[in-house]
């Protein structure tokens, strides 16, 4: 089984590695997010095509992994099938994972529906 503090961790370094020094320069647009769902549900994601990303795409994974991290921080109980961090470092995302965050999407929808409530 993999836990919740696994899975945080994975994400806090992968997050790291991907906007460490980059200041955000606008608010994601939402309306996007399908988009970037589909380039998640391609397989891995690594750091290097994080980077190769739209600035829109890269804010909404950024606020969409800061979520996530939150979420698992606060509900640390969660476990996962053993698979789920299979192909998941500092470095890249893998598909068990990336297929659960497809699925889900945002772990906080509320926060979601108040962002496209503010889209223009």
């Amino acid at each position: 089984m993999s836990t919740a503090s696994e899975a945080q961790e994975i994400l806090f370094a992968f997050t790291q590695r991907c906007f460490v020094g980059q200041k955000s320069t606008e608010q994601p647009r939402y309306t996007a997010q399908d988009g970037l769902f589909e380039l998640l549900s391609d397989g891995d994601l690594t750091v290097m095509q994080v980077h190769s990303m739209s600035e829109n795409h890269r804010g909404l994974l950024r606020e969409l992994l800061t979520q996530y991290i939150m979420f698992l921080q606060l509900n640390q109980h969660l476990s996962f099938p053993s698979a789920f961090l299979v192909g998941s470092d500092s470095m890249r995302l893998g598909r068990p994972l990336l297929e659960y965050m497809c699925h889900y999407r945002w772990p906080f929808p509320q926060l979601d529906k108040q962002a496209r409530r503010t889209d223009a």
